[in-house]
């Protein structure tokens, strides 16, 4: 199939859009910051902004400091003999009084460099706040994407796989399971539930995590020993050991009917809300994860039911195979390909919810996107803060739903097997 030239172009010029984008934000401390990438003077050279937390000695021995932090020394009056900028030397996190710029004004300092998208009302440049602003908003779309689809893939395949009635328990077995819910919640998780509360409150990534895990843990063992317990009352009575069906995708549809039915930007806003004023990013992360991976999983089902009849599946089977190589060796591997062309749209679509966040004041105030453009409520005269971070948050999205049509072309094997045939 040959691909019209005006798409191939934009799909290139997408492409170099999410790279120039991507490669910005994640270099955005050396690329958009006002301390220099090198100076050299009478006391020495240094590279200040690739020099981690270190000291510096002022040229001015008047002005000198022992311990001078690099992020509290003004550069531009050290007098250096030489020195070298970032390509945007303007830093974010200090005001000052070059406020409410146009674009391509002349800065006062560093030297002879221009505001090229102009200033916001605190005097940051525009152009440095949208490359920050671009770490955030992808690293957070790319780490929905990457957990959404872990979660959507194997709740996906589970259900898919499975069914209603291909997966069977003993009635013992059922009724340990069921009758040690309780106690997996109350000891893996309500116990140690203040524990949890404060490494949430404290922004404590790593503690809150090993918690989770933990947790996780214990509540899988506690369900482990019922479902042992359960498997031992057969030798009771008869009756327990009568087989019977687990829903597997029944309970997966019920869980995507239920989280579709969720007011979910009201539910956003309220757990942010309760989580330290929505300062926790890690935290939104996990929330957008868990309601967006419904998607992902409606569409690894549908290729499962319609690879289950397929006829080198059913021939796995007829030789034996274990459940586990059927499914990673033979299906998962044929139902990837709508997955994984979805997952930039779930990129997407968080961007898109936490720039409307950020735009509310629910998340992090200091950076995002959608802050920059919340000030033209109250400037309504900047028409740059609206036009530029409007512009980048269109172009990234656009260029997002771009690439997911790519993959969808890339990795449909019908198009490659019709290709093959030309």
């Amino acid at each position: 199939m040959n691909t019209p030239f005006s798409l191939r172009l934009t799909r290139w010029l997408s492409l170099c859009w999410l790279l120039m984008a991507g490669c910005a934000g994640l270099f955005a401390p050396w690329v958009a910051t006002d301390i220099p990438w090198y100076v050299q003077g009478a006391q020495g050279s240094y590279y200040p902004a690739f020099a981690g937390d270190s000291i510096f000695k002022s040229e001015d021995s008047t002005t000198f400091m022992l311990g001078v932090h690099k992020e509290n020394v003004d550069w531009t009056k050290q007098g250096y003999d030489q020195i070298v900028w970032a390509p945007v030397p303007f830093g974010t996190d200090k005001a000052s009084s070059e406020k409410d710029r146009p674009p391509g004004s002349r800065a006062g300092t560093p030297g002879q460099f221009r505001h090229v998208l102009g200033t916001n009302e605190d005097g940051r440049d525009v152009l440095a706040a949208l490359i920050w602003g671009a770490r955030r908003s992808i690293a957070t779309g790319l780490a929905v994407a990457l957990l959404a689809g872990i979660l959507g893939i194997g709740l996906g395949a589970w259900a898919g796989y499975w069914g209603d009635q291909r997966l069977k328990i003993t009635r013992g077995e059922m009724l340990g399971l069921i009758a040690g819910i309780f106690p997996a919640w109350f000891y893996g998780w309500e116990v140690s539930s203040l524990q949890l509360t404060d490494a949430a409150l404290a922004s404590a990534l790593g503690p809150f995590m090993l918690l989770c895990v933990r947790n996780m843990s214990i509540s899988m063992g506690v369900m482990w020993v019922f479902f042992r317990l359960g498997r031992l009352t057969g030798r009771l009575h008869k009756a327990f050991q009568k087989p019977v069906a687990v829903p597997a995708d029944a309970a997966v549809l019920r869980s995507i009917e239920l989280l579709n039915a969720l007011p979910l930007l009201l539910l956003y806003i309220a757990l942010s809300s309760v989580f330290h004023e929505g300062k926790n990013d890690w935290l939104l992360i996990l929330l957008f994860a868990l309601t967006s991976w419904t998607f992902i999983a409606r569409l690894i089902r549908a290729e499962f039911l319609k690879l289950g009849e397929a006829d080198f599946v059913q021939a796995a089977r007829a030789l034996g195979l274990p459940p586990g190589r059927v499914l990673f060796s033979h299906m998962i591997p044929h139902a990837l390909s709508p997955a994984l062309s979805a997952l930039p749209l779930i990129a997407a679509a968080t961007i898109l919810a936490e720039t409307g966040l950020s735009y509310l004041g629910i998340t992090n105030a200091d950076s995002g996107w959608g802050n920059l453009l919340s000030e033209i409520k109250s400037y309504s005269k900047n028409w740059w803060i609206l036009l530029f971070p409007g512009l980048t948050i269109f172009f990234t999205i656009l260029s997002i739903n771009t690439l997911s049509g790519m993959l969808r072309d890339l990795l449909n094997p019908a198009l490659h097997t019709s290709e093959r045939g030309k």
